[in-house]
């Protein structure tokens, strides 16, 4: 085998170990999915955001300004999300792939582990396809055998295209200040 035969089928591997620690889904959080947008419109449901996050407004082009004369931020949408995150999985971006993780993810592996993992994370096929999301609420982080709970969380529903084909499936992004971060298994904790 090639070395570029061998590059994309190591690439391909990665991105499945990538997608599983994504935060996939547990049993029953599809009925968790509740004020989902439809894939077709692409739109969010246009409702502010709960869990913590008051005063963020999801499907806004820009920052608005209140009766109060206060200007309320926008938070990033997941169709803003994917795209990025995409392209940075096909072009091998381990700079914006870590610094789009989530914070509580680099506490507990360690900025070490968690620039290792994402410098080996290459997929030129890869593409997430927004279907849904849910509202922000609490999410059970499980990695290692340590539950963490992470407020402010989304469950996207998405549509995962690698070189091993298309699958729909369930990701975590937890809203940090207006971003969204994803979730990752960085290895061994700190």
């Amino acid at each position: 085998m090639n070395r570029s035969a061998g590059s994309v089928l190591i690439a391909a591997g990665v991105l499945v170990i990538a997608l599983g620690a994504l935060g996939a889904a547990s049993e029953g959080d599809e009925a968790q999915i509740a004020g989902t947008t439809d894939g077709a419109t692409g739109g969010p449901t246009g409702s502010q955001t709960g869990g913590g996050t008051t005063g963020l407004q999801t499907g806004v082009t820009g920052p608005t300004t209140g009766a109060t004369g206060v200007t309320t931020p926008v938070l990033e949408t997941p169709q803003e999300f994917l795209p990025a995150f995409s392209e940075a999985f096909r072009q091998g971006d381990d700079r914006s792939l870590f610094a789009r993780l989530h914070p509580v993810v680099i506490g507990f592996y360690g900025s070490r582990a968690c620039r290792t993992f994402t410098r080996g994370l290459i997929d030129p096929n890869a593409d997430f396809v927004f279907l849904s999301t849910s509202e922000p609420q609490r999410y059970r982080w499980e990695v290692d055998g340590v539950t963490t709970p992470v407020e402010d969380v989304l469950t996207v529903r998405v549509t995962v295209v690698s070189a091993d084909g298309e699958t729909e499936r369930d990701i975590h992004l937890g809203i940090v200040d207006t971003e969204l971060r994803w979730f990752a298994d960085c290895g061994d904790p700190a």
